[in-house]
């Protein structure tokens, strides 16, 4: 029988952690491009950098059991950004006119608590999946800090052109990732830090 992780994943700390990475140099940039051009969820890419700063390794099912805990409200952030997008683009077309800063404040917090909503699912996936295997037994021996991210890049990124499994060894994809790779060794999270990331049962 599979012994029960000895941690529990906050979801407030996840948060924050997503924060502070998602604010480095560049980082927002490269997550919209692997959203917007490879179909890949920036929680996921952020639960990878996570994972990697707990020491917590993803292997393919795990990653695969994340994926589609994310899945489950993708519809409703895509549709609900797209109304963003479209407010705004309308709001250009028109020069300005009709556009209420107000309300598209409202439309991105509204936006950011689904985001949030997501990433609260991410964790009550993980530690459904943490409860029911051990990772020390199912984890390969090959795994390092770095391959949580590329994996699932590799598993899930689409090509944008051709609608098919994307190669993660493609040029720019692979840059894209050793982007979020650098800026998430970057945070030098210390061991305080990390210990608050999780609490015991």
């Amino acid at each position: 029988m599979p012994k029960p992780t000895d941690w529990q994943l906050q979801e407030q700390q996840f948060w924050d952690f997503s924060l502070r990475l998602y604010s480095q140099s560049s980082v927002m940039e490269t997550c919209l491009c692997l959203q917007d051009e490879y179909q890949l969820n920036v929680n996921m890419v952020l639960f990878c950098c996570f994972a990697h700063h707990l020491s917590l390794p993803l292997n393919r099912p795990f990653i695969t059991a994340l994926h589609q805990a994310a899945e489950r409200t993708d519809a409703h952030i895509v549709a609900h950004r797209q109304q963003r997008k479209q407010y705004k683009q309308r709001a250009a077309i028109n020069q300005g006119e009709m556009f209420d800063p107000a309300h598209y404040q409202l439309l991105k917090q509204q936006e950011l608590a689904l985001e949030k909503q997501q990433q609260s699912h991410l964790i009550d996936a993980a530690q459904t999946y943490q409860a029911q295997l051990s990772l020390d037994n199912e984890q390969d021996a090959s795994y390092t800090e770095n391959t949580s991210l590329a994996l699932y890049v590799k598993l899930f990124a689409v090509d944008p052109e051709l609608n098919v499994a994307a190669d993660h060894a493609e040029p720019k994809l692979s840059d894209l990732i050793s982007t979020i790779q650098l800026a998430n060794q970057s945070l030098n999270l210390c061991s305080e830090q990390v210990e608050n990331h999780v609490a015991p049962k």
